[in-house]
């Protein structure tokens, strides 16, 4: 998942890539659970529980993901183990993120759409405890890392490299 991917990516900026993988974050921190939703029939998983699918590279097709409150929980599970702390940053503009992060060194994990785009249909349903979900059916996460006059740069685990989008999308 790219949540994941990016969260990682982030940890191993702070600590190390030798302190934490991939696949130590999610075999032994990300709660996750293999059962997808199901829009048709209005029932499914909450994504502010448990990531939605199976997030082990190759399984994208069958993948959601998660929101933030999965992966503040997986990075807490680590603050003891290799002493990083996250902050949830939600609600904070681009600009204050990279005032307050970025030229600081510090990247910042992110949620947005593939490709930036602005295009894309919402997906809701039902969770078993009974709370309504909106799912963007192309969100996306990234680690942002940069930016300049005219553009943000993320790493981008999709695409496997940074790539940079106007500030414009």
């Amino acid at each position: 998942g790219c949540e994941s991917a990016s969260t990682v990516m982030a940890l191993q900026h702070a600590v190390g890539t030798d302190k934490i993988s991939l696949s130590a974050f999610l075999n032994y921190y990300l709660d996750w659970t293999s059962s997808t939703p199901s829009p048709s029939r209005n029932s499914g998983p909450n994504p502010n529980k448990v990531y939605m699918g199976n997030p082990f590279p190759g399984y994208n097709d069958k993948s959601w993901g998660c929101f933030s409150p999965v992966i503040m929980k997986a990075v807490g599970k680590l603050e003891n183990v290799i002493g990083v702390k996250a902050t949830n940053a939600s609600g904070t503009s681009l600009q204050n993120l990279c005032t307050t992060y970025i030229d600081k060194g510090i990247p910042v994990v992110m949620w947005a759409t593939v490709g930036m785009t602005s295009t894309y249909k919402v997906h809701t349903w039902v969770t078993p405890d009974g709370e309504s979900i909106s799912y963007n059916n192309k969100l996306h996460c990234l680690l942002l890392v940069g930016y300049d006059e005219n553009n943000y740069y993320f790493n981008d685990p999709m695409a496997k490299k940074i790539q940079g989008y106007s500030k414009a999308s």
